[in-house]
């Protein structure tokens, strides 16, 4: 029973800094280094991209390559969100680009990652840079029909290894508008939820298990479209909310008792900048999330997320009471780098197996931009291998929760783990740390909840 997982945020960016076809001044942000020196963003001292900016294609590229190299025969492929650049989603007063934002939908999961891994799964999640409005999930009243079946459409119909997947569809709302229906072979579909909640709420479930002759592994993927709980977005969904997490709570509560459960999102809970004591969810979802990992966390092998371009790794302990002072996590939350260095990280991926229902064999990998490679011979990567280098040989809440504990009593592990998480190592180090300091992340958070 042994399964093997890449999981990548990607903000892709098919065009150069320059590109004038949508706002520009998202592709790069402000004030970079190689700004600053030059006065020019459209300036790249490496042809695979720099500092601050989104990715060009050739590093996105190198990158599939890299995943291929490492685990050629991926079985699933977890895109967690921001597979665009920066400036295709835009405000809600700004000019939307809907048709050129639904065409590169197309091309990252179709000509990007079907050509690199055309046996492999490849699911979603919905990122805030990924449809018309910024942080704006798409609107009942609006474009939700066309965005999510346009979608399914791409997934099912043009994803060569979404083909395997067995998936009911219901007729009554498997249509494109015209009466066609949107996937073409419905005798293999056999999973009842996605019409309900993918084609208009943009979060699903998919099974893939083997059965008694596989050693009975019961493994569910759930993708949450949690734009609906972000800070960020214009105004609240109040309805699909509370929806998507009865949802949630439903699939834990009714399961098997020997189903895991991967769930993934773009956007996670918890705290992003610890000074500025800035959250990413209003505190209501936060709360009712974070009960529901606590009452079914042992059905749970792990949470990915995505959203800050930084790897990250994250426990959710509940306050200390005079019954439970030393409370243990139930979870453990593994954030995603993204291939995109526009935050000057380094671009990278996460790489796992899930064997007997444990997620194990995990490190992040990233490409030494900082190295600032002409050619591709110059390309080098470095690795932050959980088992050798954190001493978490299994994605465990124990074995997790250890090593943060352990990261507050020494201050050198500390910094030197702030560095490689964004993929700087050797002399650069302190490049990592400053650019935490940057952010407002250096040290422990209060708060309990998912940090």
């Amino acid at each position: 029973s042994n399964f093997q997982s890449i999981s990548l945020r990607s903000s892709n960016d098919q065009r150069d800094c320059n590109d004038e076809t949508t706002s520009t001044d998202k592709f790069c942000r402000m004030n970079t280094p190689i700004q600053t020196v030059t006065g020019d963003i459209s300036y790249q001292p490496s042809p695979y991209g720099h500092f601050g900016c989104d990715s060009p294609k050739k590093l996105v590229d190198l990158v599939m390559t890299k995943m291929k190299d490492i685990q050629p025969d991926t079985d699933i492929i977890l895109v967690s969100g921001d597979y665009l650049a920066h400036g295709f989603s835009v405000d809600t007063k700004g000019q939307p680009h809907y048709e050129l934002l639904k065409q590169t939908i197309q091309y990252v999961f179709v000509d990007l990652l079907s050509s690199h891994f055309p046996n492999a799964i490849i699911l979603p999640s919905i990122g805030n840079n990924d449809i018309k409005y910024h942080y704006l999930a798409p609107t009942q009243e609006d474009e939700a029909s066309d965005y999510y079946n346009f979608f399914a459409d791409v997934l099912f119909n043009q994803v060569p290894g979404n083909k395997k997947l067995k998936l009911d569809l219901l007729d009554s709302i498997l249509t494109n508008g015209n009466g066609t229906s949107i996937v073409d072979d419905k005798d293999s579909l056999a999973y009842p939820n996605w019409a309900e909640t993918f084609l208009s709420r943009g979060y699903f479930r998919y099974d893939h298990d083997f059965g008694p002759d596989g050693d009975g592994f019961y493994l569910s993927f759930i993708s949450l479209n949690t734009l609906y709980y972000s800070l960020g977005a214009p105004f609240k969904q109040a309805d699909i909310m509370k929806q998507q997490l009865d949802w949630l709570e439903q699939q834990l509560r009714t399961s098997e008792d020997d189903r895991k459960f991967v769930i993934y999102f773009h956007i996670f809970p918890g705290e992003f900048q610890v000074s500025a004591e800035t959250y990413f969810w209003d505190d209501e979802s936060t709360s009712r999330f974070s009960s529901i990992m606590d009452q079914y966390g042992d059905r749970i092998s792990t949470l990915l997320g995505a959203h800050t371009h930084l790897a990250d790794l994250r426990v959710n302990v509940q306050p200390p009471t005079k019954d439970v002072p030393n409370p243990t996590s139930k979870v453990v939350l593994l954030v995603t780098p993204s291939i995109s260095p526009q935050h000057l990280n380094n671009p990278g991926f996460t790489v796992f197996t899930i064997e007997n229902n444990v997620a194990k064999n995990a490190k992040f990998v990233f490409f030494e931009l900082f190295k600032l490679p002409r050619t591709e011979g110059e390309a080098t990567f470095n690795e932050l291998d959980f088992a050798t280098e954190m001493g978490i040989d299994t994605i465990t809440p124990k074995k997790v929760q250890a090593f943060i504990q352990n990261l507050s009593s020494s201050t050198w592990s500390f910094y030197r783990y702030l560095a490689h998480k964004l993929g700087y190592t050797g002399l650069v180090e302190p490049v990592g740390v400053a650019l935490h300091m940057k952010l407002g992340s250096v040290g422990f958070s209060s708060s309990q909840i998912f940090v």
